[in-house]
């Protein structure tokens, strides 16, 4: 039995499209959403696969547990309300039998009582979540909108940042996302730089990411400018699909955030306060925005790979 951060995704976003208030039905359909269906007894015989339905016990039994963890967690992030009181323990229990037709044996069951995860019986998404993205109060529902492969320190910034949104600490959300911003802009410098090697501009670019001598502003301008060089990023840009004009726009995004980050300087004002709408508004922004340069940084990062396969 194992819950594993990905079958909690599932949970969180079962939960958050399909949350019909009822604990049982709930559990019913993800269960079988994911192909996890209970199994109500075990024949242990030799005539029968013994394995695999205990794999069946134990997927079920990890699905259940993983539904339990969601909803709690989404009604700690606010996004769930329960709708009565106490809380109801899922079905657990696994009868077993050595008995096949034919002939005798015995039958017993198994407990998992430590397992178990009360819920409340009858469960809804918040009303004041309903006009508002939903992803935006977890961190896994928000990272799931990414994708896959996202570096750890990118996803540490963002899963800080929507902690800090739930809790309507805008300007330090806005902080984490402009960290997580310049973390994949400094990704997508770095692989520009190692597509062209002996390129006086892409090598100064990646000496200076190296020795993190660029402030944000520089590094937008530089990676910008250096992947504006048809003749070295043109099928980079055909094959990930990150045109110039997208990365330039992906740029104007993130001057964007960079610009709301700077009121952190005592000096520094922003003409728009950093509300709720706007630290929204940047998240969801960024969505589009970091999958276009993550696909942009791994489609250099394997052409420079092919073109320096001793570096």
């Amino acid at each position: 039995m194992e819950v594993d951060p990905q079958l909690l995704l599932l949970a969180k976003a079962h939960l958050i499209d399909h949350c019909t208030g009822e604990m049982t039905a709930q559990l019913d359909a993800f269960t079988t959403s994911i192909g996890a269906r209970r199994v109500d007894r075990v024949v242990i015989h030799p005539t029968v696969d013994v394995e695999a339905s205990v794999d069946a016990v134990a997927q079920h039994l990890s699905a259940t547990v993983a539904l339990g963890e969601a909803v709690w967690a989404l009604i700690g992030a606010g996004a769930l309300v329960p709708l009565s009181g106490g809380n109801d323990a899922p079905r657990t229990n696994v009868e077993w039998t050595t008995v096949v037709p034919g002939s005798g044996g015995t039958s017993r069951g198994w407990r998992f009582d430590d397992l178990v995860v009360p819920m409340p019986p009858k469960f809804a998404v918040a009303p004041s979540r309903r006009a508002r993205p939903t992803h935006l109060t977890d961190g896994d529902l928000y990272l799931a909108t990414l994708g896959e492969g996202v570096h750890p320190l990118i996803v540490e910034s963002l899963r800080d940042g929507v902690r800090c949104l739930r809790a309507d600490l805008y300007l330090p959300a806005i902080a984490m996302l402009a960290k997580a911003a310049e973390e994949a802009w400094t990704l997508f410098a770095a692989s520009l730089a190692a597509v062209a090697p002996k390129d006086a501009g892409a090598a100064k670019l990646g000496k200076d990411v190296d020795a993190g001598a660029l402030h944000f502003a520089a590094l937008l301008k530089r990676a910008t400018e250096l992947y504006a060089r048809q003749d070295l990023f043109s099928a980079i840009a055909k094959a990930s699909g990150a045109s110039l004009e997208e990365v330039r726009s992906a740029r104007e995004w993130a001057e964007v955030v960079r610009d709301s980050r700077n009121v952190l300087h005592f000096t520094v004002a922003t003409p728009v306060p950093n509300t709720y709408e706007k630290a929204a508004a940047l998240y969801l922004g960024a969505v589009p925005n970091l999958r276009l340069l993550f696909a942009a940084t791994r489609e250099a990062n394997t052409v420079a790979a092919a073109s320096n396969p001793g570096s």
